[in-house]
This record gives structure tokens, sequence and C-alpha cells, in this order.
């Protein structure tokens, strides 16, 4: 049976094991592109309502050639950056508890993984890492049973027990 299951993010409430180093980037990126499309949205209207030599053939068509372009540019920010992780964490873990008195991660450990919404607002998700199996999909590095997929810069691991999870994970992908 799987625990995954999307909440609000709180804050840092456990042990943090990973940081995505291009999380404010990809925020950033989000927000810049969900703004051009509102700006574009509204600015499409002026293209009518503006005297000029335009024929309304030609206006339609820049209109068309605005929207399309700043339509599928947000899709494909969105597409490649829904499963960006921007932080793991082990929720029942103190942040004060020593490095060596932390248990290792194990298939029935819990954990908290951070990604970003449609409109760069965060969302977490809680599964446990036996439930974490390597994605095929492009530009995401693991799913969930359900289908969410997450992408953790795997060359960039910053704690030992991430390090362990992306090594157990990648075992699955063997099996």
């Amino acid at each position: 049976m799987t625990t995954t299951k999307t909440a609000p993010l709180t804050g840092v409430d456990g042990r943090l094991i990973y940081i995505g180093h291009l999380a404010r980037t990809a925020r950033f990126l989000k927000l810049f592109s969900i703004s051009s499309l509102g700006i574009t949205l509204l600015g499409v209207p002026l293209i009518f309502f503006i005297k000029s030599g335009m024929s309304t053939e030609f206006r339609t068509a820049l209109a068309s050639a605005a929207l399309i372009t700043s339509l599928s540019s947000t899709g494909i920010i969105h597409y490649v950056l829904a499963p960006y992780v921007t932080q793991i964490t082990l929720p029942h873990v103190s942040t004060e508890a020593a490095p060596e008195a932390i248990e290792p991660i194990t298939e029935d450990t819990q954990l908290s993984i951070d990604t970003l919404t449609f409109f760069g607002q965060p969302r977490r998700t809680h599964i446990r890492a036996g439930e974490l199996l390597p994605s095929k999909r492009v530009f995401s590095s693991w799913r969930s049973p359900i289908g969410q997929e997450f992408h953790v810069q795997s060359d960039v691991v910053q704690t030992e027990e991430m390090l362990h999870l992306v090594q157990m994970v990648q075992a699955r992908q063997t099996q």
C-alpha cells in the first residue's frame, strides 16, 4: 500500500538530507514564465484595439504567435521543472540529533520530498523510501507508485543519508 500524499509546506521540520542547488532558480524561472504569460494574455487584446495600418488577418496572426510562444514556453518550463526536488527531509528525526545517532535509511523510512507547484509554490510529498522507483521519464530520477516524478541531482549528494537513498533507488533499477 502506498503512503504518498501531498501536503502544504510548513517549513523544515525534521532532518534536512538534501537541498536542490537550483531551487531558487527553478522557482524564479517558473514565476517569470507565468508572469510573462499573464502579460501576454493582457497585451493581446491591445493588438486589436490600437489603430494602425495592419490588417485584421495580420493582427490575428501576430496575437496567435504571441500566445502560442508564451503558452509553449510556460508549458515546457513546467514539464521540465515539475519533478525538480528542492529539498528532502526525514520528518521524524530531530535536527539536533548527532549524525552517528541517526539510524540509516531503510525501506520503511518516511521521507518528505519538496517540489514546486505550477505557480512556483512549495509542495510536500510524504513517501516511504521503499516506494521510490527509478524513473524512465526524461528530466526525472525517481517516481512514486502513483506516478509522481522526482528529479534529484544525484551527482551533488550532501549527506550520507542521501547517498544511501540514491544507492537504494538505483539498486532497484537492476532488479
